[in-house]
């Protein structure tokens, strides 16, 4: 058995004590010095925990903005809500750039120039802090409306309807319509009225849908069909996202943190995503 030479290890420790010494340091700055490391790793953590909450906030306050402008665009043409997604035949437009005019003092106009004037001054308003993922180029959109699919729910919309609020229109669909209500005027656009919706407080009008082909003013996820749905990223994970919850915005202007579950209701395709109250 070896027995370590007690005399060698007394003889090590004086050399590494002399080399602190000749290095400047005494015994308590060594301690002091380690102190401090491990409070600044502490203090590192803390920070790193206070930058997602900070993102959260600014994502509320972010969707706060977007609530104000579907409020104005309402007010101004008679308590209804732009569709989520419009493609028929020429027209092509999609809820973001109904409210780019609420949101903007800017004077650019529709052409092509004028959306990228405007996706480059506005694209912060329609971004969550905490969206990393990757647009390849195009300005980022963090936000969805919860889709109002005709062909699964009918036409018209009712305060029993399991659609969500964002209507969605494309050749097909807009022809359901017609057949569902053959005395809409010609020209005009189908849309959902707030006078339908019995519980605005507990209806979410944008959700979050963090994915690389949701980007400003284009018709790819500008509407999420439901919950399922809900989850797209490929770079970022839900456990680290928001801490696992999403902000969703409801129809009454305030914001719910909820789990995709929580949000979905007891049925799991219900809860905030439909018109109907007691999903």
């Amino acid at each position: 058995m070896l027995i370590p030479n007690a005399y060698s290890t007394r003889g090590t420790m004086k050399l590494w004590m002399r080399k602190v010494y000749v290095a400047g340091l005494t015994w308590v700055d060594v301690v002091v010095l380690a102190i401090c490391v491990c409070l600044l790793g502490v203090l590192g953590l803390k920070l790193l925990g206070m930058g997602e909450t900070r993102r959260i906030w600014v994502c509320k306050h972010r969707l706060g903005n977007l609530g104000a402008a579907f409020a104005k665009y309402a007010n101004d043409r008679s308590d209804t809500l732009p569709p989520a997604v419009v493609d028929v035949g020429r027209e092509t437009t999609t809820w973001d750039w109904s409210l780019a005019s609420y949101l903007t003092e800017s004077s650019s106009g529709v052409d092509s120039a004028g959306k990228e004037k405007l996706k480059q001054e506005l694209w912060p308003t329609f971004c969550c802090p905490s969206d990393t993922e990757p647009r390849g180029g195009e300005a980022p959109r963090s936000y969805s409306m919860p889709m109002y699919d005709v062909k699964k729910v009918g036409w018209p919309p009712t305060e029993d309807s399991q659609g969500g609020l964002g209507l969605y229109l494309d050749t097909d669909r807009w022809k359901l319509i017609r057949e569902a209500e053959p005395t809409l005027p010609a020209g005009s656009t189908p849309v959902i009225r707030l006078s339908i919706v019995p519980n605005p407080g507990w209806t979410a009008l944008l959700v979050e849908q963090i994915t690389i082909r949701n980007t400003m003013f284009s018709t790819n996820f500008a509407a999420t069909p439901g919950p399922r749905d809900q989850w797209n990223a490929k770079t970022i994970s839900l456990e680290n996202f928001h801490r696992g919850k999403l902000n969703y915005l409801m129809l009454d202007g305030h914001v719910e943190r909820l789990t995709i579950r929580e949000s979905g209701g007891h049925a799991g395709n219900g809860g905030v995503w439909t018109i109907r109250a007691w999903d």
